[in-house]
């Protein structure tokens, strides 16, 4: 399996803090079945960025120590951009990295509210030729709030990404909730763990997998691996056609509703 969403690489962002956690985290991602992992730190002006050869050095030095440690994981180059008005420019400059190299890209947004602007530059990172991934939208209020707002997006051409940690409850029940909704809904292309440390938000996903077996069957959730081996070999990914959520008002609201 492919994680395309980790924060794995050490004193780069909120994530690892030494090479130690790093290797702890890159054991329990080949424990649980991973053999790939995207690298993907935040890239926020003015607070997370790096330059391209020095990521690109710790990434080859982490795989030297992964090697000489025998653990089986590739990591992978990428990056957790977040939404500005300045992204498709810097894409079209080549200054921010996608997924492994390829023309997907993931993109995040702020938790609390989504910019104005948002579709605009989605749009615009299309025309570039690139394939926006939505980072982690079960997330955001937005979506909490009102999850056909991410169909809206979906329907743009954007792809999701949900966590496996949103899906196990790890990140509280609404998050667990808000999940549950996309993925019964189709509005769910791909899984990462976005893994921070090897302790609570550590790269697992085997629980998370059995639990959207139980709420969506094994064919959708197979699909959704499957999304993660064709992404980082730059090739389409199965999009299926996502549903309109109608949400459950409850007993005395579809009462009052039949008598008026």
């Amino acid at each position: 399996m492919v994680d395309l969403h980790s924060h794995i690489l050490p004193n780069i962002d909120d994530g690892s803090k030494s090479m130690e956690e790093t290797l702890k985290m890159g054991k329990i991602a080949e424990s649980e079945g991973f053999s790939k992992v995207i690298a993907t730190p935040h890239y926020i002006e003015g607070e997370f960025t790096l330059e391209k050869e020095q990521f690109l050095s710790v990434i080859d030095g982490v795989n030297e120590y992964f090697l000489e440690n025998e653990v089986n994981i590739e990591v992978l180059p990428g990056l957790e951009v977040y939404i500005s008005p300045d992204l498709p420019s810097k894409l079209e400059k080549g200054e921010i990295l996608t997924l492994n190299n390829t023309s997907y890209v993931l993109v995040e947004f702020p938790m609390n509210s989504v910019p104005i602007y948002t579709e605009d530059i989605l749009y615009e990172i299309r025309l570039l030729g690139y394939k926006p991934v939505i980072a982690h939208p079960e997330r955001y209020i937005e979506v909490m709030k009102n999850p056909n707002y991410l169909k809206d997006l979906i329907e743009q051409d954007n792809y999701v990404q949900i966590n496996s940690l949103s899906v196990t409850g790890v990140l509280g029940q609404k998050t667990k909730k808000t999940a549950e909704i996309l993925l019964k809904h189709k509005m769910v292309h791909f899984i990462g763990t976005d893994a921070h440390t090897p302790r609570t938000r550590s790269p697992r996903i085997k629980e998370a997998l059995e639990q959207m077996r139980k709420w969506v069957g094994n064919e959708y959730v197979e699909e959704i691996i499957n999304n993660g081996r064709a992404l980082i070999r730059g090739e389409g990914v199965t999009a299926p056609q996502s549903l309109t959520y109608k949400p459950d008002r409850g007993f005395l609201y579809n009462i009052r509703k039949f008598f008026n």
